[in-house]
């Protein structure tokens, strides 16, 4: 991982094309994060049996995967006040009923909800990095 480079010794307040610019690398930082946890949990989703049962989905079971997927796809859609919102994520036993009903390994699954949560942070910070951008290129301190 890259790190920026520390603000250079005197230099009190720095301009907002500084601000702005340092905005626009942090941003590249996290979507390199993300295309990380998206590809680890691309695999982990592959090692699911194919096609999942459909037994999990009418005992209520889909819901979960099902859902986490839909909110990522959502909140990848370009609305900076919708990622600032603090969406937990579904607590391991939730992940561990879900296994059951799919017939997946439970590691798998619990690994999967990990993922679902690390790219549900990645996509909030994302958001609210955003909304920095927004405010330091329309001139807000």
């Amino acid at each position: 991982m890259q790190h920026l480079p520390a603000q250079p010794p005197g230099q009190g307040r720095r301009s907002p094309s500084a601000r702005l610019v340092r905005r626009w690398a942090q941003a590249g930082s996290l979507w390199n994060q993300l295309l990380r946890q998206w590809l680890v949990l691309e695999r982990l989703l592959q090692q699911l049996p194919a096609p999942l049962p459909s037994s999990a989905q009418a005992s209520g079971g889909d819901g979960l995967l099902l859902h986490s997927l839909e909110e990522l796809a959502q909140a990848l859609r370009p609305q900076i006040d919708r990622y600032a919102s603090r969406g937990g994520g579904s607590a391991p036993q939730a992940w561990l009923e879900h296994a059951s009903a799919l017939g997946a390994a439970k590691p798998l699954m619990l690994a999967i909800g990990q993922q679902d949560n690390a790219l549900k942070g990645l996509l909030r910070s994302r958001g609210l990095l955003q909304a920095a951008i927004a405010d330091l290129a329309a001139g807000s301190p």
